[in-house]
């Protein structure tokens, strides 16, 4: 769980500001979260460090046994191309 929130802790630290400033954010609140997220990040870190070498070989493996999981079947959340799918099914069952 460790790799999964340095993931989202680094999008919050390079994309966050972008995103935080175009909401109207500005300041205090934004260097806070940013502090935040940084300081999560070095804890994320250490916790990684700490899981051992065996706890973090078999997230990773883990980990990329579900971003491959997910790429075989990410086509099937396709909204657009779904609702497409079923107006073109719809017409052929029409037709027919």
């Amino acid at each position: 769980m460790s790799v999964l929130q340095l993931t989202i802790l680094t999008a919050v630290n390079m994309m966050g500001s972008g995103i935080m400033k175009a909401a109207g954010h500005e300041g205090s609140e934004l260097s806070k979260t940013k502090f935040v997220a940084f300081v999560a990040s070095i804890y994320s870190l250490y916790a990684c460090y700490a899981s051992g070498f065996d706890a973090m070989t078999y997230g990773a493996l883990v980990t990329f046994l579900g971003w491959t999981l997910y790429g075989l079947t990410s086509y099937r959340f396709d909204l657009k191309k779904a609702k497409a799918d079923n107006e073109a099914t719809g017409a052929a069952k029409e037709a027919a």
